[in-house]
């Protein structure tokens, strides 16, 4: 893989407050976060496209979404939320000829109001069939049998966030779980790693994503959860304060995930055709 080749995968751009408004029911309220300041973060890097990924905090309104992919242009594509009877053929068209190719699925992030994941998925995927777009879901373990027993029959593939939520120290049955979602056709996000890890576990990870490679080589993607807003198990986040991104340093963790397969054609398919194909990209 040569430079300037590798395509990020999950980030959030976050916008002034006083142009693009919070969710009131959001758990924390982030710092803003520009496109200038991403590309600045992974300047020294492969990264040359990326994918915005609609943030827990604006809720179904997709404008600043939306907006940071005209500032992108042709650099990026984007994975929006609505809930379905939000879903319109020309809500769809409006939002795929703004560069969006997929919906989110977040069962993590939000304090309260959203659907069980049961109903979310039939619905969702309902709404989307025949339309090229993926379904992208942030649950937790407890949620791979349902998903496992529903993917077979989904319209849509189905990709999995930050490793599934899978961490160091899962049960095995858990580990068992996400490898059989993967091997029955789901696609996963390996990232989110700075959320997951317990300090000296880097191993863990590249073992891990290692498993999964043998399993869907042709099913796994990169991304940085640029700018790294708050854990999503801290519940002792105010709502309502600020809270100041972490810094994991985003640079690092992409040359760590760089680490992880020997294969240069896999780490090709990681970087580079996987995420070209999911998300709409020309290569």
């Amino acid at each position: 893989m040569t430079r300037e080749e590798a395509i990020d995968c999950h980030i959030h751009i976050i916008g002034d407050e006083r142009t693009y408004r919070l969710d009131p029911k959001r758990r924390y309220t982030p710092a803003p976060a520009s496109a200038e300041e991403y590309w600045t973060a992974l300047a020294d890097t492969a990264v040359s496209r990326t994918v915005i990924v609609q943030p827990s905090f604006y809720g179904t309104d997709n404008t600043c979404l939306v907006d940071a992919l005209q500032t992108m242009g042709d650099r990026a594509r984007g994975v929006a939320v609505l809930d379905p009877e939000q879903i319109a053929d020309r809500t769809l068209q409006d939002l795929h000829a703004a560069g969006v190719r997929g919906l989110r699925l977040n069962m993590l992030s939000v304090r309260s109001g959203v659907r069980p994941l049961e109903q979310s998925l039939r619905e969702v995927d309902s709404a989307l069939a025949g339309s090229g777009w993926h379904i992208q879901v942030f649950c937790s373990p407890s949620s791979y049998a349902f998903l496992a027993e529903q993917q077979r029959k989904l319209a849509c593939t189905l990709v999995l966030d930050h490793f599934g939520f899978l961490a160091p120290g899962a049960a095995p049955g858990e580990r068992a779980g996400l490898l059989r979602l993967i091997g029955g056709g789901a696609w996963i996000k390996l990232s989110g790693v700075d959320r997951l890890t317990q300090g000296g576990d880097a191993d863990w990870f590249r073992d891990l994503a290692n498993e999964i490679a043998d399993i869907g080589a042709d099913r796994i993607v990169w991304g940085s959860d640029w700018p790294h807003t708050p854990l999503h198990t801290d519940e002792t986040v105010d709502a309502w304060a600020l809270s100041p991104p972490r810094d994991p340093g985003t640079a690092g963790l992409f040359r760590a995930a760089e680490s992880w397969f020997e294969d240069e054609a896999v780490r090709r398919r990681f970087f580079l055709q996987n995420p070209a194909g999911l998300y709409d990209f020309p290569i």
